[in-house]
């Protein structure tokens, strides 16, 4: 029995890219597998929960991925205008040459701005700065900043595994707002593909998207959004759906495929 549930959930989740460590068969009101081995299971020869969450590795410091830094807003002091905004990935200094995305302006870094003087040096992951430019540029909220030889993708349409939360099924045409690190744009699900019964894990041919449902679906947006694969960067590779002024579902961004989707 076990066997059969770990191989329906390995299934599940490869579809999802998921690909778990470990999957323990436990009692939590026996304790067995929970801090050490059962005796009432000698078929299992895996990790407990404590030895399977021992064995997790630190998350690899975000400093050493390509430029992200989505831009917050635009301040104006006295003579200055100041790009705000939190660094997702990697770092950024004085001098720099970089881009913005979608826009495709391009600038270099006169200063950073930061909130305690004290802190010079490079800005990096997890800070949260202003940085003015050499020359005025024209710069709005959503706009990500990168280095020019690691720029983010750039498109109006995104692929991407998305679980549903909304009470109306998500439908081909329909109107909603995507949400993906600063940016906010309309947009509509141009097909659905893939679809996941949560509760049977069957995989089921459908043109709609029903709540605590997964699916793979294709969104058609409004005006191109600057992004990466969830796999490269995961801050600016996930996204929220509102339908209305609900948070209706989230997703992660794929690779582009073409064609791999239903109208």
């Amino acid at each position: 029995a076990f066997a059969d549930v770990r191989r329906a959930y390995l299934d599940f989740l490869a579809a999802l890219g998921v690909h778990p460590q470990a999957v323990v068969p436990v009692s939590a009101r026996e304790g067995d597998n929970i801090a050490a081995a059962s005796a009432r299971m000698p078929w299992y020869d895996g990790p407990t929960v404590v030895e399977a969450l021992d064995a997790f590795a630190a998350r690899p410091s975000r400093e050493h991925l390509p430029l992200r830094f989505p831009v917050q807003d635009v301040y104006k002091f006295d003579h200055r205008r100041i790009i705000a905004g939190r660094v997702e990935a990697g770092a950024i200094a004085e001098g720099d040459t970089i881009l913005f995305t979608p826009s495709g302006h391009r600038g270099v870094v006169k200063s950073i701005e930061r909130w305690h003087p004290s802190r010079t040096g490079p800005a990096r992951a997890g800070e949260s700065i202003g940085i003015t430019l050499t020359e005025q540029l024209f710069i709005e909220r959503g706009e990500v900043i990168s280095h020019l030889a690691d720029a983010p993708r750039a498109g109006a349409e995104l692929r991407a595994n998305l679980f549903w939360l909304g009470d109306r099924h998500l439908a081909p045409g329909r109107p909603y707002v995507l949400k993906l690190a600063t940016q906010e744009v309309p947009c509509a699900a141009a097909g659905v593909s893939g679809v996941i019964n949560t509760a049977t894990l069957e995989h089921v041919a459908a043109h709609e998207v029903a709540k605590n449902e997964v699916a793979t679906v294709t969104l058609a947006l409004k005006t191109p959004v600057a992004y990466d694969c969830f796999t490269d960067i995961v801050e600016t590779g996930r996204f929220v759906l509102v339908d209305g002024y609900d948070v209706a579902g989230g997703g992660i961004v794929l690779p582009p495929v073409e064609d791999d989707y239903t109208i």
